[in-house]
């Protein structure tokens, strides 16, 4: 198995902040370690071997064949570990006057919050090599301040504010800065239950740099939420809420990732004959901003001592804050608009009970423990409680970054692509002394063999966020010590996302009469 181990260390201390209770601290720290073994292809066990598809012979031969190439197998760890050093520090204006004996008509909360994080071998397994590793570092700061009153001649309608600020910087960068190289290795079949290779699946085992680009990624996150309450009649407590929040994410890559290598087999990868070399040269940094905000009311009625039922509707709505350029070429040419961002809005409804019954005809359940004046309350023999709504997600700023990188015009992403005889052979000893990949396809190539062309990317004009309906409905009883619970949920998803292929002909071009007329 896979050695692993934890250390962690904590401290805190709280008390009054003052020479009264009127406010009072609290501030924590925490510090821990995570050490794993960083299981990569030549260092994994044969139990993780077979279940991936790759036979023990396999990853010797690709060894012996990487020697051959110059191409490195070690990366000097052989840990993978997570670093992190929380901090946090709240100031509460308490809520109850001890003094005076009574409780106050205000009361607040500032928090602050701290995270540093460090992580290395990232993205090894047992279908890589260790020197396809990454490493990433990220620090998140937040602070949020709390304010609560009762407000109103008689002091009965509860206001509550809270408001907070995140940000998050995440960095990422390979472990060497070597282009990366996958070879397909295996055959058709499946995998035996015992763990063995036997008839694996095709598989891809990864080697040289790693997959994926370094980079920087920084978000911020800006949330408001405002409620209030109150009784508009004995049975009915009234509750409004009004939310906004507006997300920010910045996307800076390092420096444009030095390409990739594709092997179709084994005795390609000996032969240093590649089938494919991709590489994107140009990645330019983008922001995009979101903005989502809500509304909603619910009414909490008891019709009965037995029974609360609550219903209510929410009214969300978003919007995104930049719109990628126009690409009139793209336009005439596969009528696609590329100058996209829809925002929208809807209503969703939402209602639940929750019924308290008895064995006994002329006992009133409570929820809680004791009655009015200390008279102990009946408890419940058992709770049945359901619902059902509907739920809407979130607009986040990934869903416009690639929008807004690639839209094909000048300056946006760049993407190179040949196969077969358009391949340029890799030198790899001169790679990992750190010649820069190639920027272009071999010369006298055949048509179409070498391909130069900008990534696009759209949304849909008709873009909605997912939602979904979920209905619920739980059952709790109590028999002499024991407690039961039943519980059922069903949901309905609807609007998911998805990935459209714009290249691809929506009619078949031709078939074929020998397979039964199976289009192409």
């Amino acid at each position: 198995g896979t050695r692993f181990a934890n250390v962690r260390a904590s401290a805190g201390a709280d008390g009054p902040w003052g020479r009264t209770d009127a406010w009072r601290y609290n501030v924590s720290a925490q510090a821990s370690r995570r050490a794993a073994d960083a299981v990569s292809l030549f260092d994994a066990p044969p139990a993780a071997l077979g279940p991936a598809g790759v036979a023990a012979d396999t990853a010797a031969v690709l060894a012996r064949v990487l020697d051959r190439l110059g191409v490195p197998r070690a990366a000097g760890t052989e840990l993978r570990t997570t670093d992190q050093l929380t901090l946090l520090a709240r100031l509460d204006r308490t809520g109850f006057d001890w003094d005076a004996r009574r409780t106050r008509p205000r009361s607040g909360a500032l928090t602050g919050y701290a995270r540093l994080r460090r992580s290395t071998a990232l993205g090894i397994g047992p279908t890589s090599v260790a020197t396809a590793a990454a490493r990433g570092d990220g620090v998140t700061l937040g602070t949020q301040g709390l304010w609560s009153a009762y407000l109103g001649r008689r002091r009965d309608r509860l206001v509550e504010v809270r408001s907070g600020l995140t940000i998050q910087d995440d960095r990422t960068a390979p472990l060497l800065a070597l282009p990366a190289g996958r070879v397909l290795v295996g055959r058709v079949g499946t995998v035996p239950s015992d763990g063995s290779a036997g008839d694996a699946a095709l598989t891809t085992l990864g080697f040289g740099g790693a997959q994926l680009a370094g980079g920087r990624e920084r978000l911020l996150v800006w949330d408001t939420r405002a409620e209030t309450e109150w009784y508009a009649a004995p049975r009915h407590r009234v509750k409004l809420l009004a939310q906004s929040r507006a997300d920010a994410l910045a996307l800076a890559p390092d420096r444009t990732p030095p390409g990739a290598w594709d092997y179709p087999s084994l005795a390609d990868l000996e032969a240093n004959r590649p089938g494919r070399y991709t590489r994107t040269l140009a990645r330019p940094s983008v922001t995009a901003t979101t903005w989502n905000g809500a509304a909603a009311a619910a009414d909490f009625w008891q019709p009965h001592p037995r029974l609360d039922v609550v219903w209510g509707a929410r009214i969300e709505a978003h919007r995104f804050g930049q719109v990628p350029a126009a690409n009139s070429a793209l336009e005439r040419g596969l009528g696609v608009r590329t100058s996209v961002a829809p925002g929208g809005w809807r209503v969703s409804p939402r209602v639940g009970f929750t019924w308290r019954y008895d064995r006994r005809s002329d006992a009133v359940p409570l929820a809680g423990g004791f009655g009015a004046l200390g008279v102990s309350a009946v408890r419940p023999a058992g709770v049945l409680r359901g619902g059902v709504g509907e739920f809407r997600g979130l607009a986040s700023p990934r869903l416009l970054v690639d929008a807004l990188a690639a839209t094909g015009l000048p300056g946006s992403s760049a993407r190179l692509l040949c196969v077969g005889s358009a391949v340029p052979s890799p030198d790899w000893p001169a790679l990992v002394d750190g010649t820069e990949s190639p920027a272009g396809c071999a010369s006298g190539a055949q048509p179409g063999a070498a391909e130069l062309s900008p990534p696009v990317s759209v949304l849909d004009p008709e873009l909605r966020l997912p939602r979904s309906w979920r209905g619920n409905l739980a059952w709790t009883t109590r028999r002499r010590r024991f407690s039961f619970t039943a519980d059922a949920v069903v949901s309905l998803n609807r609007d998911q996302p998805g990935t459209t292929d714009l290249n691809l002909l929506a009619r078949p071009s031709t078939t074929l009469s020998g397979e039964g007329g199976r289009p192409l």
